[in-house]
């Protein structure tokens, strides 16, 4: 038999099973004889979605199916933005062309001689349905005021050129919590 590329569709439906259940995933392709694309596969196709920081073009692109689709409906689309910071491990990535996780707001000003110590990520979530997307990320250590109004503003302004409506805006921020002297 000879051996043919996958279709955009049978690649979405392998990643989309995987995501949603990846020891189901694994039981499917062991019971079809291999029928399904092995993990590797899969993470090269993950691979694939540009990694840069700042806004994606996917989740833009994303946000505009689900605007045209509630168009058909009369609806317009509702949304949660969940802003959290986390950190992350002091490394650097390196991809053959560049290094990854130094400081980078999105926008080509690339703090060489500071690594990151967080990660910014935005995140949509529908109201009406149930999806999430990752709306951006950015290697940070230590966020302003200023550049985090900038950033909501930003994705503000991107959600109405898009046609979206935001609801609510939910910042996580990680902290150390001391223990309640109250519940010993």
């Amino acid at each position: 038999m000879k051996w043919r590329p996958y279709c955009d569709e049978l690649k979405k439906f392998h990643v989309t099973l995987c995501f949603y259940s990846p020891q189901g995933y694994l039981h499917l392709r062991k019971r079809l004889n291999l029928c399904l694309p092995h993990s590797r596969v899969l993470r090269g196709w993950y691979k694939s979605i540009n990694r840069t920081t700042g806004f994606t073009d996917e989740a833009s692109e994303h946000l505009k199916s689900k605007v045209k689709d509630f168009a058909g409906k009369g609806k317009t689309v509702l949304i949660n933005l969940v802003m959290d910071e986390m950190k992350i491990q002091k490394m650097m990535d390196y991809d053959k062309n560049k290094f990854h996780r130094y400081i980078n707001l999105g926008h080509g000003d690339v703090a060489a001689s500071k690594q990151a110590t967080d990660v910014l990520v935005l995140l949509t979530v529908s109201i009406q349905e149930i999806w999430k997307c990752p709306l951006a990320y950015f290697f940070v250590s230590g966020l302003s005021a200023a550049d985090q109004q900038s950033i909501v503003s930003i994705a503000l302004w991107k959600f109405h050129d898009i046609g979206v409506r935001p609801i609510q805006l939910q910042v996580c921020w990680y902290a150390v919590i001391p223990p309640d002297p109250l519940l010993d």
